[in-house]
């Protein structure tokens, strides 16, 4: 059986660690990059099975559009690499042309990010395998408790809310 593996480009590394959990768990070995001149080594370095990249990758200039050009290059090098574009600034324009133009096969908005389903979208492509169960023995999380998630950013507070569910704990939400 080949190697999986996934690109997954972002700026900020608290979604790649997140995203790049979620892409181990299903089975990929990731490649990572938070800038454009990184993805595009790893593109011309490797091939993927799968792609997972942010549309702006400077955290100051929300018009940075550099993760179209990623998908550009995913496209001209293995046009079966199949790809996610990420954003925190998604248009009904800009979905219709990751999908029509880049082919992509989706486009997420940050802030109605799931976890599951995200794991959900992973398992309807033809790219992801099964996770292995955890081994025997593995520690679970406790399935009491509740936790305050205080945070300004609602997509944050919805995440982190999720998390904390997935973990068999209930969480209460302010901002």
């Amino acid at each position: 059986m080949s190697e999986r593996r996934a690109l997954l480009v972002d700026d900020d590394p608290s979604w790649r660690d997140i995203l790049s959990e979620l892409l181990e768990d299903s089975g990929f070995v990731v490649d990572s990059a938070a800038n454009l001149q990184d993805a595009l080594q790893l593109v011309q370095s490797r091939s993927h099975k799968l792609a997972v990249v942010d549309l702006s990758l400077e955290a100051a200039d929300h018009r940075n559009h550099d993760g179209l050009t990623i998908l550009q290059q995913i496209r001209a090098k293995d046009p079966r690499c199949q790809a996610i574009l990420l954003t925190g600034h998604a248009t009904v324009e800009l979905a219709v042309q990751v999908i029509t133009e880049k082919q992509a096969i989706t486009c997420l908005q940050k802030e109605l990010f799931s976890r599951a389903e995200f794991r959900a979208l992973l398992d309807k492509t033809s790219v992801s395998a099964p996770a292995a169960p955890p081994p025997a023995g593995t520690p679970r999380a406790s399935t009491h408790g509740l936790a305050l998630v205080v945070d300004d950013d609602a997509g944050w507070r919805d995440l982190v809310a999720e998390l904390l569910e997935e973990c068999g704990l209930s969480s209460t939400s302010c901002g």
